[in-house]
């Protein structure tokens, strides 16, 4: 007679996908063992390798309980997938920080902005920590990486010291890495962290009307052009009775789409101030420079507005930011004094070419939206100038002999990272070296070619390399001055 062996009972489903969980939790710390092998620009990074590690631990040990636990045996089947579930979502979590931190292992030639641009918010936010990583597309972002980590803090029942505080992932274009100058936008994305913990939206929103009138013209032409007549009391009665909406709330849904895009249009237009705030004019030309040369003065989208009217707006604001006695309206060459004859003339130049169009818009839902804020847009200017803390108001008007000190090393093939001070020489502020370089950029490039027999290409290569180096230069500077 055969004999079969006898062996362990086969896992139930339950108890197969809460191993295959536990396998994932081994995948991960071997990947979280490599990661702190390699390089990182900032102590942020090693300190959220942390955070994941202790994570990841308490997660394998809590899928390991449940997984020995009898009673998740006799839990139905859709709450023990549902306990499962939770973990992949923290895996989400996790994996996607942890892809963050190994990207920014490979950013140096943009990782000497990090401390600078730290040092910039504290006064403000108290404390920042920033993670600049590569991205793929030609695009910069913003994300608050404290905030999406907290939902794994508060699942695993971590305490809050867990994890760094106003913690926050910069993204840049990988493709433009070595390209210092265009580095400005980062302002932009830092914006967005300012933005929400001053709650702008409360100062700003107030100031924007949505015209009734064209969110009913808007609804009847639904109407007339989805049903075949207007939308009024005097429609047929059989017709009403097979609508999917009435007008009531055709014109409530409308009402809250438009809303909807101005609130993410506001809280652009309001990071787009602050970047123009910490960093001046040189803001503008990087946000000309990205932005036209990555979408068309008209595309917009429901998060974005269209570059025609942010750059209306930042010219706006830029013209708050001169000396008084000019003419509000007047050319930019009249400022030439304080912004260099190149720069001047690049404003003059763009500005001329932003005015000679209406803003375009995609659709009647952003046309609604861009033209509240078209209507307010001075006064918008005014309270957001208000609004931005004084510690982050870089004013060109009181650096213009630092600048012009740093373009001339520049185009002398030195790094600009330090000017006069009354007791010789110190660090160059992060805004005064962007200032500097985008002088440089537009009025000293022929030189610089012809004097190295260089192509256009090499000598802006070569100019944005200088302008990385006096960056962590004038770092390595101020960390030097502080513990002296």
């Amino acid at each position: 007679m055969a004999t079969t062996s006898s062996g362990p009972a086969p896992e139930s489903w339950r108890e197969w996908l809460a191993s295959e969980q536990i396998e994932r939790s081994l995948i991960f710390s071997e990947r979280i063992r490599r990661a702190k092998r390699m390089q990182y620009p900032s102590e942020i990074e090693p300190e959220l390798l942390r955070f994941l590690d202790s994570a990841n631990s308490l997660i394998r040990q809590q899928l390991e309980e449940l997984k020995s636990d009898p009673g998740f045996a006799d839990l139905p089947d859709r709450e023990a997938e549902t306990q499962l579930l939770r973990f992949s979502i923290l895996y989400t979590h996790l994996c996607f920080a942890a892809a963050l931190v190994e990207g920014a292992s490979q950013t140096q030639a943009v990782a000497e902005l990090a401390a600078p641009l730290k040092r910039t918010l504290v006064p403000v936010l108290g404390t920042a920590n920033l993670l600049l990583h590569p991205l793929p597309e030609i695009n910069y972002s913003f994300l608050d990486l404290g905030e999406l980590l907290n939902s794994v803090v508060n699942e695993m029942g971590l305490t809050q010291d867990a994890l760094p505080r106003d913690l926050y992932a910069v993204g840049f274009p990988s493709l433009q890495e070595e390209w210092s100058l265009m580095h400005c936008i980062i302002g932009h994305e830092l914006g967005h962290a300012l933005y929400k913990r001053f709650r702008m939206v409360d100062k700003i929103g107030p100031l924007i009307r949505i015209d009734e009138a064209k969110i009913n013209d808007l609804v009847g032409s639904i109407h007339r052009d989805v049903w075949g007549y207007e939308a009024d009391a005097h429609a047929p009665v059989e017709s009403q009775a097979q609508l999917p909406l009435g007008s009531v709330q055709l014109r409530a849904a409308t009402y809250k789409a438009v809303s909807r895009v101005l609130e993410y249009w506001i809280e652009e237009i309001c990071s787009d101030g602050i970047g123009l705030h910490l960093f001046g004019p040189a803001f503008l030309l990087s946000a000309i420079s990205f932005l036209a040369n990555t979408r068309g003065l008209d595309y917009c989208s429901d998060d974005h507005p269209p570059a025609r009217m942010r750059f209306r707006i930042l010219f706006s604001l830029l013209r708050l930011r001169m000396p008084v006695g000019q003419s509000k309206n007047g050319p930019w060459s009249s400022y030439q004094p304080v912004l260099g004859q190149h720069v001047a003339a690049f404003l003059d130049t763009w500005e001329s070419l932003v005015n000679a169009a209406d803003v375009g818009f995609s659709n009647p839902y952003h046309a609604i939206a861009g033209s509240a804020i078209l209507a307010v847009y001075p006064r918008m200017c005014a309270r957001l100038q208000k609004l931005i803390s004084q510690s982050l108001q870089y004013d060109i008007r009181q650096h213009v002999g630092d600048i012009e000190h740093l373009e001339r090393d520049i185009l002398l093939s030195i790094p600009p990272n330090e000017v006069r001070g009354g007791d010789g020489m110190r660090p160059a502020a992060l805004a005064s070296i962007f200032n500097a370089g985008w002088r440089a950029y537009l009025g000293g490039v022929q030189r610089l070619a012809k004097e190295n027999g260089w192509s256009a290409w090499e000598a802006k290569a070569k100019l944005n390399q200088w302008v990385a180096k006096g960056i962590e230069l004038a770092e390595v500077q101020t960390r030097w001055g502080e513990v002296q």
